[in-house]
């Protein structure tokens, strides 16, 4: 084989690889002409996609806020329920430790238990709000009754027993 042979067997195929390059970058090319408008058409549909957001927002706003307040305020309540059983819980849990260790609970300690964790408050005692008494209470005399939540909740419960029956 002579040179000139050579060099035009080499230069045939270094037209051919620069070809099957061009083919290759122009194939890249329209690839990455597709990904780009695949990614304009994904930008513009996030914009519009924001855009209702924001409309949403705009129109429900006012009434996100207002759940957000009941949320809040039911929250609220949720804890001082919780922190009145948990009153509750101290109360039945030192009865029964006095009881575990031998000590006679009797019913001034369950008063003052009860007192100290407001279950019970002291008001004045009126016939016409407490009815008939079993200690011939007069009216004005130191009188013991539920507090409000307390109240509350044992109504609530009973209630709830009730409707389960």
């Amino acid at each position: 084989m002579t040179t000139h042979n050579v060099e035009d067997k080499s230069q045939k195929e270094l037209v051919e690889i620069v070809k099957i390059q061009e083919e290759e970058f122009a194939k890249l090319q329209r690839e990455n002409y597709a990904k780009d408008a695949k990614l304009s058409e994904m930008h513009r549909l996030i914009e519009k996609i924001s855009r209702l957001l924001a409309e949403e927002v705009d129109k429900y706003g006012g009434q996100e806020c207002e759940f957000r307040h009941e949320i809040d305020e039911l929250q609220q309540e949720l804890q001082a329920e919780r922190q009145r059983v948990l009153v509750l819980a101290n109360v039945v849990e030192s009865a029964i430790e006095c009881m575990f260790s031998g000590c006679d609970y009797n019913a001034l300690d369950i008063q003052e238990a009860c007192e100290e964790a407001g279950i019970i408050v002291l008001t004045k005692y009126d016939p016409s709000t407490h009815g008939d008494n079993d200690v011939d209470a007069e009216k004005g005399d130191p009188w013991y009754e539920y507090s409000m939540w307390f109240a509350r909740l044992s109504n609530q419960l009973r209630q709830q027993a009730k409707d389960a029956a």
